[in-house]
């Protein structure tokens, strides 16, 4: 298949969040996708989250 290399990159992600039910820290290298073993971090409250998407929200 033409896109089994860009799946193939995603399935550790997928396998790290099937197992911890978080997802993994996600960045891009050399133009490929690259996971971590680290769980993305946790916001504190859901009032720290709610912050944190306003802001993203007004920096799109």
């Amino acid at each position: 298949s033409t896109y089994a290399s860009f799946w193939q990159q995603l399935q550790p992600g997928y396998a790290y969040f099937a197992k911890y039910h978080q997802p993994p820290m996600v960045n891009v290298a050399s133009g490929k996708y690259v996971m971590n073993s680290s769980p993305a971090p946790v916001l504190a409250s859901p009032e720290a989250a709610s912050r944190s998407f306003l802001a993203l929200s007004k920096a799109e």
